[in-house]
C-alpha cells in the first residue's frame, strides 16, 4: 500500500477495476471514466490479466466484505458491474418495462438480474438449454430459443405485437441483429453491450425518425458503479455467477472453455 492511500491496509479483501484513467479529463469528471482518452486495461495494454503480483492506483480498489467470497468479487468488475451499467446507466429500465436479453452468458445472466431488480419484465433470449433454465431460475418472466426461428416473432408475440421496451445485446452476430432490431416498440432502446468486430447493422434513418428508436453502446462499468455493484452483491440482490475455477496451471484448459461457449456465467483463474 502506498504512503499516500490512507483508506486501505495491507491484507485488505479487494476487487480491482481494470480500467486505469486518467482523472482528469472531461469524461472521468463527469464520471464516465470509461471513455477517457488516455485509458489503459489490465490484461490488455498494461500488465495484471494473470499474475501473482499486480500494481495499480489505489482508486481502482474496491474492498469486498468479509462474508463475500473471492471467486464472486473478481468477477464482479467485469461481468456483474458492467450490466449495472447497461441496464442502470443505458437503457434505464424502470418498474413495468419489458427488458429482452439477447445472450444470456456470463454477462446477459447478470443483466437479467439487475433488470428484474430495477422492475423489469424480462426475456432471455439464447441458444444454450442450460443457459435458459438458469435464466428462468434467476427470475426470468419468459425465455425464447433461438433456434426455433428468428426470435422477434415469439418477442412481438409475448408483447401483445408492440415489442420491447428495451433490448439489450449481448451476441450482435449477423443471426441476432435482424430479430433485435424487429423487436423493439415504439420509442425503443436498443444497447449493444457485446459486438462482434466488423459486423455492421443496416438501419432506414426513416425508421428510426417515425418510431423515435434509441440505439446506443454501453461500455463496461465506472469505479462508482462497481462500489455499488458491491453494494448489491454484499446485501444478496444480486448473485454474481461462477461456473468453473481453474488453476493458472490450467489456464489454457480455461480458454479451451471460453472457445466452446458452453459455460454458465464467468470461469475464475485461481492465481
Amino acid at each position: 500500500v502506498g504512503s499516500g492511500i490512507e483508506y486501505l491496509a495491507p491484507g485488505d479483501r479487494v476487487a480491482v477495476g481494470f480500467y486505469v484513467t486518467c482523472g482528469r479529463c472531461q469524461f472521468c469528471r463527469e464520471g464516465r471514466d470509461t471513455l477517457c482518452p488516455q485509458v489503459r486495461q489490465h490484461g490488455f495494454s498494461i500488465d495484471g490479466g494473470m499474475a501473482d503480483y499486480i500494481k495499480t492506483p489505489g482508486v481502482n480498489l474496491c474492498k469486498v466484505p468479509d462474508h463475500v467470497p473471492l471467486e464472486q468479487a473478481c468477477i464482479l468488475s467485469d461481468a456483474v458491474s458492467t450490466s449495472y451499467h447497461a441496464v442502470t446507466k443505458r437503457a434505464r429500465v424502470g418498474p413495468g418495462n419489458t427488458v429482452a436479453l439477447i445472450g444470456v452468458g456470463g454477462v446477459g445472466l447478470h443483466a437479467l438480474q439487475m433488470a428484474k431488480l430495477a422492475g423489469g419484465w424480462t426475456i432471455a433470449v439464447d441458444i444454450n438449454d442450460a443457459r435458459l433454465a438458469l435464466a428462468r431460475e434467476l427470475g426470468a418472466d419468459a425465455v425464447i430459443d433461438a433456434r426455433n426461428g428468428p426470435f422477434h416473432e415469439e418477442i412481438l408475440r409475448l408483447t401483445g405485437g408492440e415489442g420491447v421496451d428495451m433490448l439489450l445485446e449481448f451476441v450482435s452476430n449477423l443471426d441476432t441483429l435482424p430479430s433485435s432490431y424487429r423487436s423493439l416498440k415504439k420509442a425503443g432502446r436498443l444497447v449493444f453491450v457485446g459486438y462482434v468486430p466488423e459486423i455492421p447493422m443496416s438501419i432506414m434513418p426513416h425508421e428510426l425518425v417515425r418510431n423515435e428508436f434509441e440505439i446506443m453502446g454501453s461500455r463496461a462499468t465506472t469505479k462508482q458503479e462497481m462500489q455499488e455493484t458491491m453494494n448489491l452483491v454484499a446485501q444478496g440482490r444480486i448473485r454474481p455467477i461462477v461456473d468453473q475455477v481453474f488453476s493458472l496451471e490450467d489456464v489454457e484448459l480455461a480458454f479451451d472453455a471460453l472457445r466452446q461457449g458452453n459455460s454458465l456465467g464467468r470461469n475464475v483463474i485461481a492465481v
